[in-house]
């Protein structure tokens, strides 16, 4: 989602409080105020700001996936079919939208494809890629169990117009979530 609207810009006090944030995303308000040497009220207003304008945000998020019923993770490596997309054929065959670039396609595959497996598969991030060879979008996903994702890849994905090939891969471990 882009908009026209300038940029803001952050001043020293902004920064510092994002630095914060960026060393440590579950920083507590008084943990930033005392690090920066900015009044707590200070940095509750700026913070606010922050989120306001798009530019830092505060979620809760899940920590045990397999508690949650996700507890497998996967990489799909996805080759497009440029000439498909660049002529606005790209997408799911029967339906009348218009997917001609790669981010329109990386969006879909984020937020659409995945509430036909609601249940099953969760998409977490699309991400476009430069400079592989047989791989223009990476697709990191969370799956209930190995048949879900392999109906995610072949009956979804890989059904997609635009789609010319996909690469899985099952991780089995992340700095994030520890043990997968």
């Amino acid at each position: 989602m882009s908009t026209n609207l300038p940029k803001p810009t952050l001043d020293e006090k902004d920064l510092k409080i994002a630095a914060s944030i960026i060393r440590d995303a579950k920083v507590p308000v008084a943990r930033i105020a005392k690090e920066s040497n900015i009044p707590e009220s200070t940095v509750q207003k700026r913070l606010g700001a922050l989120i306001d304008q798009g530019i830092v945000e505060r979620v809760i998020r899940v920590k045990d996936w397999s508690a949650a019923g996700y507890p497998l993770r996967y990489m799909i490596e996805v080759e497009i079919n440029q000439p498909e997309l660049s002529i606005g054929q790209g997408g799911p065959h029967g339906e009348q939208r218009t997917i001609e670039t790669q981010e329109k396609l990386a969006e879909y595959i984020k937020d659409a494809l995945p509430q036909k497996f609601l249940g099953s598969v969760i998409v977490q991030d699309v991400t476009i890629l430069l400079g592989r060879e047989h791989a223009d979008l990476t697709v990191t996903a969370r799956a209930r169990d190995h048949k879900a994702i392999r109906d995610f890849v072949t009956k979804g994905l890989r059904s997609l117009r635009g789609v010319h090939s996909t690469v899985t891969a099952q991780e089995a471990w992340s700095c994030i979530d520890g043990d997968l």
